[in-house]
């Protein structure tokens, strides 16, 4: 849309649940991908302060919903181990939840490794300050959400009292990774410094 305003708002609409836990649908999940980009890129500063903060719900979202999958497919492959005589209905439905379960945690890590790929794509030096200062933020909320792994730094103090955990962890301190943030040291803007 052409009004930043209206993507913002988007954007807000997409993330938003009254459950923390609630999995993003994968056509969600897609548009998310596919404008991500602009989001990023806004010039107003309230704007970007909002796309942010929509940013940290969707971590959280993402972390709870993640969480929550992993849970439910532990449950599901428990009722269906050969031990547990279920009636042969009731065994269809969850070799069936199950399937639907494992595709949606499998689109959830999908998003969330493109969305670590796309954070370190808006750090390379020719992007605008906009794309640098917006992902820099995000690569923040994301790293204190828990996702980082414990051996790669020092631990980062937890962003909330959120009792959700992350079912793994990631390791983001790759040598491109790290590349990429020395170079940022030359930035000509000090707050991206």
């Amino acid at each position: 849309h052409a009004s930043e305003a209206v993507r913002s708002l988007a954007f807000s609409v997409l993330v938003s649940s009254s459950s923390s836990i609630r999995p993003l649908s994968p056509v969600a999940l897609e548009h998310l991908k596919a404008h991500m980009s602009v989001l990023y890129c806004e010039t107003d500063a309230k704007i970007r302060n909002e796309i942010l903060s929509n940013t940290k719900h969707l971590i959280e979202r993402l972390r709870g919903a993640t969480a929550f999958l992993v849970r439910e497919l532990e449950n599901l492959s428990f009722q269906l181990r050969p031990g547990h005589n279920l009636p042969l209905v009731q065994q269809q439905k969850a070799e069936q939840l199950l399937s639907e379960t494992q595709g949606l945690l499998r689109s959830h890590e999908s998003f969330i490794e493109w969305y670590l790929r796309f954070l370190l794509g808006e750090l390379i030096p020719t992007a605008s300050y906009q794309r640098h200062i917006t992902s820099l933020k995000a690569i923040y909320l994301l790293l204190r959400s828990g996702i980082l792994k414990q051996n790669s730094m020092s631990p980062l103090p937890p962003a909330s009292n959120n009792a959700t955990v992350w079912p793994y962890s990631i390791d983001f301190f790759t040598p491109g990774a790290v590349r990429l943030l020395l170079d940022l040291v030359m930035d000509p803007f000090e707050d991206v410094r």
